[in-house]
Order: C-alpha cells, then structure tokens, then sequence
C-alpha cells in the first residue's frame, strides 16, 4: 500500500472510531455526533436563533441533511423551529431547555474526549496536527471547489 493510501485508511480508521465512541457516549441524549455538532453551534449564540442555511453553509451540509438533523432534534425536544417572518424561505433554529441543560455536560464529553485524542502529544504537537489538519482541510475544500467549477 502506498503512502497516500496509507494517509487515506488512517483517516478513515480515526473518523469511524471517533464517530463510533462519541455516538455510544451520546446515546444517552438520543444524539448522533452529527446532531451534537450543531447543537453546539447553535450554542455558541447564546439565546438568539440561528438560520438553517447558516448551518449548511458552516458544516458544508446539503439543505435535505440539515433538514433531517433538525427534524430529529426537534422530535427529541432539543430545538424548535419557525418559519420566519419576514422570508418564509427561512427556518429560525431555536434551542430548547432540554438543549441548554445538556450543553455543559456535552462540552464536558468533548473535552475529555480530545484529551484522550492527543494525551501522549506534547503541546507543540497538538498545535502541529491542528496546523495540518487544517491545511489537509483546505486543500479538500479546494479540490472540491475545483471539481463542481469544472462541471459547470
């Protein structure tokens, strides 16, 4: 196997064991990772709501994906949703109680979970990998962005 495979089956190794142990630990909340990643968005803003597009446009999601993680966190009691007034084009995202007595064990699970992720690197080691994953990030972006101009 070549170095490049080797890079893409590691990655994919990580990525299933993290989304398989976040989900057991949140199977508790009736969450997926996927769902608690935009529940922790939504957090981020406090009281205000926060637009369905904005989540598509910041997790990269199609709009029928956001569609069906709101429609399950909302059947679990976690968000409410309006249509806005002004556009009715617009979905309002809300958080609910259930979602706000949650958001501090959640954060607690996260980040114990990336101390387990980086508990033998060093600090200068944990900087390093953010610096490449964030490049490995963007060069993905990039390619794709290239991929759908070229098929316009």
């Amino acid at each position: 196997m070549t170095q490049e495979h080797s890079l893409f089956l590691s990655v994919r190794k990580i990525h299933d064991l993290v989304v398989q142990s976040a989900n057991v630990n949140l199977k508790s909340y009736d969450l997926t990772v996927s769902q608690m990643l935009l529940l922790c968005y939504c957090l981020n803003f406090g009281d205000e709501f926060v637009y369905q597009r904005e989540l598509e446009r910041y997790f990269d999601l199609s709009h029928v994906t956001v569609i069906g993680l709101l429609k399950r966190l909302s059947e679990n009691n976690y968000v409410r949703i309006e249509i806005s007034e002004t556009d009715r084009r617009q979905r309002k995202v809300f958080l609910t109680e259930r979602a706000y007595s949650i958001a501090a064990d959640i954060e607690r699970q996260i980040t114990e979970f990336e101390q387990m992720l980086t508990d033998t690197l060093s600090e200068n080691e944990i900087q390093s990998m953010q610096k490449y994953l964030d490049i490995v990030y963007h060069n993905l972006i990039s390619q794709s962005e290239k991929q759908k101009g070229s098929r316009t």
